[in-house]
């Protein structure tokens, strides 16, 4: 039976739509937090049980407003801009925000003076006089997140409520009204420019499973596989669309949710067990497991020759499904680490063991609902337990939890 105990949590604000980790080079267990206050925030754990909050920077479409937390002064009000940040995403040094308005924002992580500004978080906190007089002056604070460009919406008439970045490519998929997803530039000089659309689900295909044909879907989320060769949608009809990255063809649909679909993640290139899996959470309270490995080859294939026909195409899929976990709640979040976490309305994260039938062998319980769900890197060269899962919650707070004991082996 696994066992995981409270590590630190931040202090409670406004609710926490999205949590994601930070590359190993920023620190182990850092993470960039979103949500309704309209800002980004750097948070850290410390030793005390207590988390660092070591820069936070309001979204705009714009530009940004700034300040280093503990770590530094403010170039200018650290207020968040009042328009909640539905999601955020991450791929080495850059992050991709997306407000409730339809802006989305570029930054740049500075990974090395984020880890330096956790250590001196850290160090101020066990010893506030030393530390004190350690820390840079105002101006040589460093800026641990810059704004490399903003707009107030993609490409024209193009909406976005979530969005995803490509694991190498400068390139950005983004989702809104309709069902189509939106491949768009990444790239500092020329963000946001339309490359190509997605093509459409199939109408025929909806209509078969009680009419989820195109003219009714709307794309919920989106996420990019971490060879970048997939691309996955979900809908607000319960849809899961995969397509090649690469082309933009549809290779599969499935359908096996009922109502809207809220997250998606892929298993991460980090984790050892269930290569290959995408989970996709949805309102109807279950997590749904997919073996997308027959997908990956056939995106593969067609990159090789764009006039290749996918395996599965405008169709239904079947027989990829590998497991469908119930839960009380909304399924809000997913995440494969030393255990499959995922995150639900009914206030609790849950943790199956993948190597034993899927089964539930911990049940942490928050209380209010619980937006997102994240394991952390493990530290270089040791096992996956040293991983961390991090949580956001209505109340604010973004808590990490360890194994228990030592936090190196009770997932081992």
């Amino acid at each position: 039976m696994a066992s995981y105990l409270l590590a630190a949590a931040s202090p409670p604000g406004a609710p926490v739509w999205a949590v994601q980790p930070l590359p190993l080079d920023a620190g182990p267990t850092a993470v960039l937090a979103a949500g309704a206050a309209g800002e980004l925030r750097l948070l850290a754990p410390l030793p005390s049980g207590s988390a660092a909050c070591l820069a936070a920077h309001a979204h705009s479409s714009n530009g940004a407003s700034s300040s280093n937390g503990d770590t530094g002064s403010s170039s200018s009000s650290s207020a968040g801009s009042g328009i909640g940040v539905f999601a955020v995403a991450v791929a080495g040094e850059r992050v991709l925000s997306v407000a409730a308005d339809g802006s989305v924002a570029l930054w740049q992580l500075d990974l090395a003076a984020v880890a330096q500004a956790a250590e001196r978080a850290a160090a101020l906190e066990a010893q506030p006089e030393s530390a004190e007089s350690a820390s840079p002056s105002s101006s040589d604070a460093p800026t641990l997140l810059r704004a490399l460009a903003a707009v107030p919406t993609l490409a024209p008439h193009l909406e976005a409520h979530v969005v995803a970045l490509h694991p190498t490519q400068p390139l950005l998929a983004a989702v809104g009204a309709g069902p189509r997803v939106a491949l768009c530039s990444a790239a500092p000089e020329d963000f946001g420019t339309l490359q190509r659309m997605c093509d459409a689900p199939d109408a025929q295909a909806g209509a078969s499973r009680g009419g989820k044909g195109a003219s009714t879907e709307m794309a919920t989320c989106v996420a990019f596989s971490p060879s970048g060769e997939l691309l996955a949608s979900g809908t607000s009809t319960g849809l899961l669309l995969v397509h090649a990255v690469a082309s933009g063809r549809l290779l599969a649909t499935f359908a096996d949710h009922a109502l809207p679909i809220r997250s998606l993640s892929f298993s991460a290139p980090h984790v050892g067990a269930e290569r290959d899996h995408l989970h996709v959470c949805s309102e109807d309270r279950t997590l749904t497991i997919h073996d997308v490995r027959s997908l990956e080859r056939s995106a593969a294939s067609a990159a090789a020759a764009q006039d290749a026909a996918p395996a599965e195409a405008a169709g239904i899929a079947a027989g990829a499904t590998v497991a469908c976990l119930r839960h009380p709640g909304w399924v809000t979040g997913a995440s494969a680490g030393p255990l499959l976490a995922t995150s639900s309305t009914d206030g609790a994260l849950r943790l199956y063991d993948t190597r034993a039938g899927r089964t539930c062998v911990a049940t942490l319980r928050e209380g209010p609902r619980i937006w997102a769900c994240v394991w952390t890197p493990p530290l270089a060269g040791l096992p996956p337990s040293t991983a961390m899962l991090v949580s956001g919650s209505e109340s604010g707070e973004v808590r990490w939890y360890r194994a228990a004991g030592t936090g190196l082996g009770a997932a081992d």
